[in-house]
């Protein structure tokens, strides 16, 4: 044996008591789960406190959006480089999108689209092409409401639907916010970054909505003074003349030597300030303003390694939670047992809640939320009953394989009443999952 590997041995042997002459076997396993759980506990504290560290840091780093009090949402980009956005908003209609979608992909160009959750109800097909091209797909409310006219729970309803609609069509996890008619308060650029949305309007308005012919549109946004570096203009997928001007639109931005980027390459994801007429400024070295929580694609990776970490540290947890189980049921009633491991889990949970700071959302939770809440906690005090007793009865080799044919049904359950997908690997590690639980059981 090498020596690093001696060295190991020798830790792990100071942590493992040994068995004193004359000990008996019971009591013995009695010491080593004293001894585990010391272990078990030390590390879910310290998992505790690197949580809570890693939930509380993000909050107390901000980004500065707040003008004189005022919260306003990114109108223009400062930047040095000759590039704009330009960003259409899909409410109403789909007879344009075709030919939008040709033409910018004959200028190799790629645009931000701002749906409505009901457009994306009623033209699927067409929110999977834009998709599809890669042009950005923004969010602007469900049902194209007044947000200022909102309570925060109704403005979190009209984020959050569409942002479930369009998650469902194509995966994809918007972060652009875009407040419908650009009307905007407090309420509605704070409720949006709650979605975990940056919220973007336009300096530079086509108003190609008003129907006032091509050479209008050409001059509101090429001739009015407003195109400069960085500007965000606003288009309309469904007014009259808009695809009729948007070959000369964009070969008068080529002439002025403007690139067209989506709006998500345009801004800043970090370390930004805004200005007075929203217009965003990137910090200088140095400064402490900055930081966010937002969907940005530059966080995917990170988000999908972090995933995968704690649903490996849950497996890891879980199967310790089978094993302390079961030892100590030892002669004690199930459900009595049940009530003591959820007063634990209610003490711990809380902890984590008082820790992160967390506590005020309580507020702020949906009546429909808290139904379901409610319910999920029902389900989950009934499974936990059944658990345990199930554990007292029978051997822990055999229950928990049956206890994680939970996939399997969730699986099903998330593709009947969620409507995700339910893919040919879904199938086929259903059937595996299944086959071998019953070869582990029989």
């Amino acid at each position: 044996m090498n020596r690093p590997m001696e060295k190991v041995v020798k830790q792990i042997r100071k942590i493992i008591p040994e068995r004193k002459e004359g000990q008996s076997r019971a009591g013995y396993r009695n010491l080593l789960v004293a001894k585990g759980a010391t272990v078990l506990l030390f590390a879910l504290t310290a998992f505790a406190l690197v949580r809570g560290v890693a939930s509380v840091l993000p909050r107390s780093i901000t980004v500065s959006s707040s003008v004189n009090g005022k919260l306003l949402p990114i109108n223009s980009v400062e930047t040095d480089k000759k590039q704009v956005a330009l960003t259409f908003e899909a409410t109403y209609g789909n007879r344009d999108i075709p030919k939008i979608l040709e033409i910018l992909e004959k200028h190799e160009i790629h645009a931000t689209f701002f749906l409505t959750g009901n457009w994306v109800d009623e033209y699927p097909d067409d929110v999977k092409a834009i998709f599809a091209a890669g042009h950005d797909v923004g969010n602007i409310g469900d049902s194209h409401k007044h947000m200022p006219q909102l309570t925060d729970e109704e403005c979190r309803e009209e984020i959050e639907q569409a942002h479930t609609k369009v998650q469902a069509l194509t995966g994809y996890d918007m972060f652009l916010f875009r407040p419908p008619y650009g009307d905007y308060d407090n309420h509605v650029i704070s409720n949006a970054a709650k979605c975990g949305y940056y919220s973007v309007r336009w300096d530079v308005d086509s108003l190609d909505w008003k129907d006032y012919g091509t050479e209008s549109i050409l001059d509101n946004v090429l001739r009015s003074g407003d195109l400069k570096n960085g500007s965000i203009i606003r288009c309309q997928s469904g007014a009259k003349y808009t695809v009729e001007a948007l070959e000369s639109l964009l070969a008068g931005l080529k002439k002025e030597g403007y690139m067209v980027v989506p709006v998500s390459q345009l801004i800043y994801k970090e370390k930004y300030h805004l200005s007075g007429n929203g217009r965003q400024m990137k910090e200088e070295a140095g400064n402490s303003t900055w930081g966010n929580n937002t969907r940005s694609e530059t966080e995917k990776p990170r988000r999908l390694y972090m995933w995968f970490l704690f649903a490996i540290m849950s497996a890891v947890f879980a199967a310790l939670t089978s094993i302390l189980a079961k030892i100590g049921i030892d002669g004690v009633d199930s459900n009595l047992a049940t009530a003591v491991r959820t007063a634990v889990v209610v003490i711990m949970s809380w902890g984590m809640v008082f820790l992160t700071n967390a506590q005020g959302g309580i507020t702020e939770i949906s009546k429909r939320s808290w139904v379901f809440l409610i319910l999920s906690g029902l389900a989950t005090g009934a499974s936990w009953l059944c658990y345990y007793k199930a554990l007292q009865l029978g051997e822990v080799s055999k229950v928990v394989p049956i206890d994680k044919l939970s996939v399997v049904i969730t699986l099903i359950l998330a593709f009947v009443f969620l409507h995700e997908q339910f893919t040919v690997k879904s199938f086929i590690g259903c059937v595996l999952i299944s086959a071998g639980t019953l070869i582990m059981v029989l």
